[in-house]
């Protein structure tokens, strides 16, 4: 009871009082801004720069030319803000209209139909084989993954094996 109780009153008092969530929360910081990297930011966030460079590669950035920031923020996870001329291109940046993706639906997973996700989407597994066949494929049993969202695209990936000896990555 007191730890739940000191948690809601630690929480209450965080949301009223800026003071109080730093000490509570943490802040950000800054550890890498305009090609310079804040050794004493990377410190106080407890990170070496061998971690900070895992952390850049994991998020896509192998450069650092191309980023113009990084930050450390109090949940334990680095945001990066690339450089203008590195920034991904946009629909909007263009200036095109795009349709939304829709979620998409399990409906075989490992060889299995999942039957209950089929009927929640309206299809039968008549129309199932008819779009494993339209994708080369005649048997359940060769499928690990397919999916549909409620319009009706679909696909489905084979089951794939590759013989572990010629695997570049072992």
């Amino acid at each position: 009871i007191i730890y739940a109780l000191s948690t809601f009153v630690i929480s209450y008092i965080s949301t009223k009082s800026i003071f109080l969530r730093r000490i509570f929360g943490g802040r950000s910081l800054i550890i890498f801004y305009d090609g310079n990297i804040y050794r004493s930011n990377l410190k106080k966030a407890k990170l070496d720069v061998d971690e900070f460079l895992i952390q850049c590669r994991e998020a896509g950035y192998f450069d650092l030319s191309k980023l113009k920031a990084a930050v450390f923020e109090p949940n334990g996870r680095i945001s990066f803000l690339p450089k203008g001329n590195e920034q991904p291109l946009t629909a909007t940046a263009m200036n095109m209209v795009v349709s939304d993706d829709e979620i998409k639906f399990n409906l075989i997973i490992d060889g299995t139909i999942l039957n209950d996700t089929l009927s929640l989407i309206g299809k039968d597994e008549k129309w199932l084989m008819k779009k494993l066949k339209e994708k080369n494929i005649s048997k359940v049993d060769d499928v690990f993954l397919a999916y549909s969202d409620l319009y009706g695209k679909f696909d489905a990936f084979r089951r794939f094996e590759p013989d572990s000896k010629h695997d570049v990555l072992l």
